[in-house]
């Protein structure tokens, strides 16, 4: 394969906006290349067939000319039907990007986090608990770039971690168990064996896990917070679509 050409990539557009008169720029990921910024040259225009497929959600086949800061798009093909996404879960769709455009440099592949990338957008189209996708991919997306919490079934002296009690979590140490003057603070055992077993069936361990994901990603996420995570968390206080309760009782 050309360098400079790459040809029938797998792809998800990310973001697009619009450029000059008719185009776009998109913001794309893909699981050979990772993510970067392609100018899509007459894409708005009515008869573009390009308009259609250049959608958040959709599998994608794109080629693709690079040069400059950006790329040019020269083709692009559908690779299945687009992931039907709907309430909340559209909005976590749009959170899930918005976490791989912040958390992942230009052209730095990552075809781990790609493929737990397309599972989650297919698990959020499905019936599974809308927080137990959330959780998964931050936790994947971590550990695909490098920054894998340090969970284990033992503290940091050796202890086991016990369900019932609290703990301190370090993301870069792990562990440390709370004295009981202390135990309204950290994370409960139950949370923290939850988070190592992918166990995302207790809500109030899920609940928990969320407070401790955010701290572990807030470093790598720069000064803006995320502009969907302030929209979940708003949906959060009102309380659940319709939709999303018959699914699966659980929020973001």
């Amino acid at each position: 394969m050309n360098e400079r050409r790459p040809q029938l990539q797998a792809g998800f557009v990310l973001h697009q906006r619009p450029y000059r008169d008719s185009s776009l720029i998109l913001h794309v990921f893909s699981r050979e290349q990772g993510r970067f910024a392609l100018v899509a040259r007459g894409a708005r225009r009515p008869k573009s067939r390009q308009r259609g497929l250049l959608q958040a959600f959709r599998p994608l086949l794109l080629s693709w000319r690079l040069g400059g800061e950006m790329g040019t798009l020269t083709s692009v093909e559908g690779d299945g039907a687009a992931y039907a996404l709907h309430g909340d879960r559209l909005l976590a769709g749009f959170y899930i990007n918005e976490l791989v455009l912040r958390l992942c440099g230009r052209h730095d592949p990552h075809p781990a986090l790609y493929d737990r990338y397309r599972d989650s957008l297919a698990a959020l189209g499905s019936e599974q608990p809308l927080s137990a996708v959330l959780r998964g991919f931050e936790k994947e997306a971590l550990a695909c770039l490098g920054y894998a919490l340090p969970l284990a079934a033992h503290c940091l002296d050796g202890s086991p971690i016990e369900s019932n009690r609290r703990y301190r979590f370090d993301v870069d140490a792990g562990a440390q168990p709370l004295s009981l003057e202390e135990t309204a603070r950290g994370y409960s055992g139950r949370t923290l064996l939850a988070l190592l077993n992918d166990d995302w069936t207790d809500r109030e361990a899920l609940s928990e896990a969320r407070l401790l994901l955010a701290s572990a990603l807030s470093p790598h996420l720069g000064s803006q917070p995320l502009k969907t995570a302030q929209v979940l968390r708003n949906l959060r206080r009102r309380g659940l679509s319709d939709g999303d309760r018959d699914n699966s009782g659980k929020g973001e």
